[in-house]
């Protein structure tokens, strides 16, 4: 049963964007309105360094942070 569940979540389509967007959500690492403002690339690096260092991909990681940064 919990094998089967996990390969219905596994089949949804950007399964990895909503588990990177909900713990961002969770450790409060957005600014307003679920984006994110890098001041400069440090910030960026240390973003994304926390959500690898979580367990997400690297390739997810820049994906999900390009996609939400203004």
């Amino acid at each position: 049963l919990i094998h089967r569940e996990i390969e219905k979540l596994k089949s949804k389509k950007d399964f990895e964007f909503t588990l990177i967007h909900n713990f961002c959500k969770k450790k409060k690492l957005f600014t307003d309105k679920n984006i994110f403002q890098f001041k400069n690339k440090n910030d960026y690096n240390k973003i994304l360094e926390k959500l690898v260092r979580e367990g997400f991909e690297i390739s997810h990681c820049i994906n999900f942070l390009n996609r939400t940064e203004k």
